[in-house]
């Protein structure tokens, strides 16, 4: 048995599920924009999530106040497809923060590790060698000839 088997099962199932749900909430967030109706302008910060974008403000309150409205009104009309950082000052000269992160980058940060546990766990077909995948056919001294390893 390899060792850390269980461990990168569970990591690579984990994975998979992880990217299953990022890629519905990336997918549903195009339809269904979230973020809270209770905004008031003594909110400190603010995380919402919509368009195929991850957006926070900070301070939220004061940001939505000035502006009246939130994703992407800010940044000015560009494609989602890129992360985005923007300081613009506030009533009182105040600094207020914008920052954009778009869904396919957790999925994509995601994706690549799950990816390589899964392609590092294929197994090979039966009749190979289970250590380094030589095709065992017609071998009857019980080693591989390759590396070495009993079948």
């Amino acid at each position: 048995m390899k060792r850390g088997g269980r461990t990168r099962r569970v990591f690579k199932w984990a994975g998979l599920m992880g990217c299953a749900l990022l890629l519905i909430v990336w997918v549903a967030s195009y339809w269904v924009v979230l973020y809270p109706k209770w905004l008031k302008v003594e909110c400190t910060w603010f995380v919402g999530l919509g368009h195929g974008y991850v957006e926070c403000y900070y301070p939220a309150g004061v940001l939505t106040h000035r502006t009246g409205f939130l994703f992407g009104r800010i940044m000015g009309r560009r494609p989602n497809w890129w992360p985005g950082v923007q300081r613009t000052s506030g009533p009182g000269g105040a600094s207020c923060w914008y920052v954009g992160v778009p869904l396919w980058l957790p999925f994509l940060a995601a994706a690549l590790p799950t990816g390589v546990l899964w392609h590092r766990d294929r197994r090979p077909p039966p009749g190979h060698c289970q250590a380094c995948g030589y095709n065992l056919t017609g071998n009857t001294s019980g080693v591989c000839p390759e590396c070495g390893e009993p079948i």
